[in-house]
């Protein structure tokens, strides 16, 4: 989207909006002879129906688990209780892989193809590797020879850039938190230093979790300190605010960068939900960090308890480029500015209850609720171009639907969810950028 300004760079936005509604159908279409085959186990499937030979974990099996599983199917990720990572790790998950794989369950890619556009970054297996993962299961899951096993890219510490790059700089919280083993832990602001006075603009970043069975999701922005005022200082000032019920007081700070549309919105440095990793943006495009002698990131952590002690050291990393994009890019939630519950519009807000990233209080769902439906709605006066949606709920979250209604009066739904999963919450980032 390029939407007018002042300043030589344009500007651009990612934007994620949230609607719970009724769970519509979910299907996996498959030609219906090929199904009943497979079901009765009739049909031979990947390499082993084209030669004869029985693909084995080094030589077929481990390329397709290194290139679409193990981001999160390793330690230190979220699905580290299940590491892919070698033949002693994955034959044991065997039949279990051969029963999520068929039924398009790993990796997640909860979306309708039928309603949706097309994404750049869809995770599903082709039928080729579904067929070869299969195959090996029905032949008794063989090792191989050691000498076909292919190299598995080890990350930079941690870090996913592509080319194996390095982070031009990696801001960790301040300090390790301590996670009680029960109860529930209020929403948690942690604030780090951005170590430079220049700007940089961002074109690669990765939001990582130091405890992923910890974090539930966080959301980072920048936010500049009042001459004078430390992080402790601001902290007093804060928790005086939310004693006196304004709950989303930032001390009467700023943001460091806000969107163009609403000079009072945030615009989200980065962004973990569980499911998430690395992310790099298109060309002539980036998002801005601000430097400067009292700038901060502001980490908005959700911890959950795990029933065990546990504890955390969450960070950003940033890949940078030398100078201004021809676009600015923006995270926003994208549509926030009315909020309807189960068929009403809601204009009051209550400052201890209001929902995050909102301006009003979504009343609580009833008990053993089929549906609860919520619809966001954000009007854009200015033309924008929308790069990626990121559907973020908790565990009353069903399925979302996104919609743009066009100046025409045209309506496209442009994302459908139907089965969302609060273990899973990916960023969808669109093949095409929708204008």
């Amino acid at each position: 989207m390029s939407v007018p300004s002042t300043q030589k760079t344009k500007t651009e936005i990612l934007v994620h909006t949230y609607k719970p509604a009724e769970e519509p159908a979910y299907v996996v279409t498959r030609e219906p002879v090929l199904a009943a085959l497979f079901a009765l186990g009739l049909l031979a499937s990947g390499c082993a129906a084209v030669d004869g030979t029985k693909p084995t974990f080094r030589k077929q099996v481990a390329p397709i688990l290194f290139a679409n599983c193990v981001k999160c199917h390793r330690p230190g990720e979220i699905a580290s209780a299940k590491p892919l990572l070698s033949y002693d790790t994955v034959r044991p998950l065997a039949n279990l892989i051969k029963q999520k794989v068929l039924a398009r369950e790993m990796p997640p890619w909860p979306v309708d193809l039928n309603k949706s556009l097309k994404f750049r970054n869809d995770a599903r297996l082709s039928q080729p590797d579904i067929d070869t993962l299969v195959a090996w299961v029905d032949a008794g899951a063989p090792k191989g020879n050691d000498a076909d096993l292919p190299p598995l890219l080890e990350p930079a510490d941690g870090w996913l850039h592509p080319q194996g790059l390095k982070p031009d700089l990696v801001i960790s919280l301040p300090g390790e938190f301590q996670a009680p083993a029960t109860g529930v832990i209020p929403y948690l602001r942690f604030l780090a230093k951005v170590p430079f006075s220049e700007d940089k603009w961002i074109v690669a970043s990765q939001t990582r979790a130091g405890n992923p069975a910890l974090v539930h999701h966080m959301a980072i922005t920048e936010i500049p300190l009042p001459e004078g005022m430390g992080v402790a200082d601001f902290d007093a000032v804060t928790t005086l605010a939310q004693q006196l019920g304004f709950r989303n007081n930032l001390g009467g700070t700023r943001p460091a960068v806000t969107a163009p549309s609403n000079p009072a919105v945030f615009d989200m440095v980065g962004m973990y939900t569980p499911g998430t990793t690395f992310e790099m943006y298109g060309r002539d495009v980036a998002k801005l960090l601000r430097g400067g002698k009292n700038m901060y990131l502001n980490f908005n952590i959700h911890y959950q308890t795990t029933g065990k002690p546990e504890k955390d050291r969450s960070m950003i990393a940033f890949w940078f480029q030398p100078g201004p994009p021809k676009h600015q890019l923006f995270r926003v939630p994208g549509a926030g500015e009315t909020i309807i519950a189960n068929a009403k519009e809601l204009l009051t807000d209550a400052p201890r209850t209001k929902a995050e990233g909102t301006r009003v209080a979504i009343p609580p769902i009833p008990p053993y609720a089929e549906n609860y439906e919520v619809i966001g709605v954000t009007g854009y006066a200015e033309p924008v171009t929308i790069y990626q949606f990121q559907p973020h709920s908790h565990y009353r979250g069903k399925d979302f639907n996104y919609t743009v209604v066009f100046p025409d009066g045209r309506e496209e739904t442009v994302l459908s969810v139907p089965k969302f999963d609060h273990r899973w919450q990916l960023a969808y980032e669109l093949e095409t950028p929708l204008k």
